[in-house]
């Protein structure tokens, strides 16, 4: 016998949708919660106000402490603030005196805009504040890839 789970995850309201899709995918098989990411896209993309309603429910699930986007942003903002002070101490230790400002107040507005860009979509994980130091480690990881390349490619004859 075929389950049919398109037509199951059609019937159900909108908020026992959420519930599969955000709070209990462990519950249900992979097919399943295919159907029901599937129903709940078609659900969002024709109703902003759902939209609105599945980035709070995901940001309180993710994080009951922080269940807003603004709240979110402020505990993340911390992290990047956190790690620039972290990134300022590295760029002294390391005596790169002459771009130390331009290089810490890079990595902050390219953070603040990625991390802003990342909660408006309801792509965080974790606690906000660690998503914040995540985003800015990556930055500083393509940075040095990037200036690793750029060394490769000046030693090139």
């Amino acid at each position: 016998m075929e389950n049919n789970f398109s037509a199951r995850m059609q019937s159900l309201t909108d908020d026992e949708l959420m519930d599969i899709v955000i709070a209990k995918r462990t519950h249900y098989q992979p097919d399943a919660l295919t159907a029901a990411d599937q129903e709940m896209y078609k659900r969002v993309t024709s109703n902003p106000e759902l939209t609105k309603q599945m980035l709070h429910r995901r940001s309180t699930f993710a994080n009951p402490q922080a269940a807003t986007a603004p709240e979110m942003w402020k505990t993340a903002k911390w992290g990047i603030m956190g790690f620039c002070v972290i990134l300022f101490a590295y760029e002294l230790i390391s005596k790169n005196y002459s771009s130390v400002a331009f290089v810490i107040v890079l990595n902050y507005f390219v953070a603040v805009f990625i991390v802003k860009k990342l909660i408006a979509q309801g792509k965080t994980f974790g606690h906000p504040f660690v998503f914040g130091v995540f985003v800015s480690a990556m930055l500083l990881i393509v940075r040095f890839t990037l200036e690793m390349v750029f060394q490769a490619i000046s030693k090139v004859p």
